[in-house]
């Protein structure tokens, strides 16, 4: 009914709105067909698009996401994480449209074979987290639109190394691709040479091989690639010995004058002294880089030493995040004041800490306000699997807090596939120092949040200090179970939350905590009635074994 009123006047103001071309329903509930179909014959009637994204929280039935593949938008179209089931396209219409990005909804090889014969034009295919397999890789090879695409994201997507080189090998010097993440593949150091070798005569700028099996040197003969500026091996096992041979790899590229790279080394298997001898030969060799990324690395105090003395004798970064390494205030500073008189520079170093040192917090919060969050680069981002990290927690779900938080786009958080557990999340709201944690907050419109177990009152105050003290609309939280004191606990917070429109619980409930549960609403509704009737609250407990 409010779609139908939007419209409505949409339509007979159509001449207020003529520049009026993109649509987007981020987090937008659209739960049943009836209220796609509405949306769906407005956008038709429209006219004009550009952009139309239904994300993160749509729930679009197969038949409304064939639907969505008739719009005829030219600059993007958006379906990720908005599909409730496989997306089937089998044969239609043309979908037009530059950008397409199908996070996250279902796509199998065979659906993916009928899909790209329809594509017409687009430059930037988004598959991260669908099963396409090494069969999805060898379809995407045999694509002829594969060589006018420029961007191809296929994050998690079970290539391993024979889906991964059917797509390299299909590449040449004539394809327009600039930009490919293989993250998370199953690519290891059996396959990784022929990869390299058939990406030789490529002219991709921005290449990403992180969270695969990659341990020795068969990667480093990208550096020596003069149209390749961004590499991302993190989350590798990679040692000492790489490092050494990469540092030595960045001198030759320097010294045959190949512009400066950006690097993600995040998370990689090196020791403190292995750090420490790469940070000496950058500043022995004079080396420049336009961004470095050595998150979570566990530097130790004579490695993060090292890195602050090669930054002032002869180490040139532009934009840095050092961040998860236990920094300390000093460290901190020093930095802050290297990176403060750099006009384009960018210094990232975290804002979770496990340090109790009483002016670490102080320290990380002078750098948050010089270098806000919301700007962080794209190269510090693109890694796909970006994470602050807290030890034993989820890392995407740190990264949900921290990009909320601080208007990061949430394109680049990433579905938790080891939902997390009440003692997890108390972890994670205890990590964070007392000044910085009253700056987060849960900011986005709607979350779809699975957890475990909550057993303890306290964890249930930290998720719901995490959820409800931002600006969340709707919150759909699912657990296996929950205890009748957490169910209250949960609904007491919730009603004080003056922007939440709409709390949905699913979990396998016993009938007492029903009752009980309906019994505690009825006296909240009744308590606050007035507060509650002009934030028109919404509420739904779902029974997993009474509903489909």
């Amino acid at each position: 009914e409010q779609f139908a009123e939007i419209f409505s006047f949409l339509d007979k103001e159509k001449k207020r709105f003529a520049k009026l071309d993109s649509f987007l329903f981020p987090g937008v509930m659209l739960r049943d067909d009836r209220t796609f179909d509405l949306i769906f014959r407005f956008l038709r009637r429209w006219g004009r698009l550009e952009s139309v994204q239904f994300e993160r929280g749509s729930f679009l039935s197969k038949r409304s996401i064939e639907n969505a593949l008739l719009l005829p938008c030219r600059e993007r179209l958006s379906l990720r994480f908005a599909s409730s089931g496989s997306v089937s396209a089998t044969g239609g219409r043309a979908v037009r449209a530059r950008k397409m990005w199908l996070d996250f909804c279902g796509i199998t090889p065979s659906s993916l074979k009928a899909l790209l014969p329809r594509l017409s034009g687009v430059m930037e295919l988004d598959l991260c987290r669908n099963a396409l397999g090494p069969s999805g890789g060898k379809a995407l090879a045999s694509w002829k639109g594969l060589h006018e695409v420029e961007c191809l994201d296929l994050l998690s997507t079970g290539l391993d190394d024979s889906g991964s080189l059917a797509i390299c090998a299909a590449l040449g010097p004539q394809s327009k691709l600039r930009t490919l993440y293989l993250g998370q593949n199953g690519i290891t150091e059996r396959g990784l040479p022929r990869i390299v070798a058939a990406l030789k005569n490529t002219r991709i700028r921005t290449l990403s091989f992180a969270a695969n099996a990659l341990k020795g040197n068969h990667v480093l003969p990208l550096v020596h690639n003069a149209h390749l500026i961004g590499l991302n091996v993190g989350n590798n096992p990679l040692k000492d010995a790489f490092l050494l041979r990469l540092a030595e790899a960045l001198r030759e590229r320097q010294a045959a004058g190949m512009p400066p790279m950006e690097l993600n080394l995040a998370e990689i298997k090196a020791t403190p002294r292995g750090w420490r001898r790469f940070f000496r030969t950058l500043a022995d060799n004079a080396i420049e880089l336009c961004a470095l990324s050595i998150e979570h690395n566990g530097l130790d105090d004579a490695a993060r030493e090292a890195l602050i003395a090669a930054l002032k004798s002869g180490f040139v970064v532009r934009q840095l995040n050092v961040s998860q390494n236990e920094l300390t205030a000093p460290q901190i500073r020093a930095l802050l004041k290297l990176f403060g008189k750099k006009k384009d520079g960018y210094l990232y170093t975290g804002y979770l800490t496990s340090s109790r040192a009483k002016d670490t917090g102080v320290a990380l919060e002078k750098v948050m306000r010089k270098f806000p969050t919301s700007r962080i680069p794209d190269c510090l981002l693109w890694s796909r699997i970006h994470a602050a990290h807290v030890s034993g927690v989820p890392a995407t779900v740190a990264n949900l807090f921290l990009f909320s938080a601080t208007s990061v786009p949430t394109s680049e958080l990433r579905r938790c596939l080891a939902p997390p557990d009440g003692r997890q999340l108390l972890q994670l709201y205890r990590s964070m120092p007392a000044n910085i944690r009253r700056a987060f907050a849960c900011n986005i419109p709607a979350l779809q949040f699975f957890i475990c177990k909550v057993r303890a009152k306290e964890e249930a105050n930290a998720l719901c200090h995490l959820l409800f003290k931002g600006s969340l609309q709707s919150l759909n939280l699912r657990t296996p179970s929950i205890r009748l004191e957490i169910l209250k606990t949960i609904l007491a917070r919730a009603a004080d939350c003056s922007s939440l429109k709409e709390l949905v619980i699913q979990s396998s409930f016993d009938p007492r905590i029903v009752a009980q549960a309906a019994a505690r609403i009825r006296k909240a509704l009744a308590r606050h009635a007035e507060d509650q009737v002009r934030k028109g609250l919404t509420l739904a407990l779902h029974d997993p074994g009474k509903i489909g």
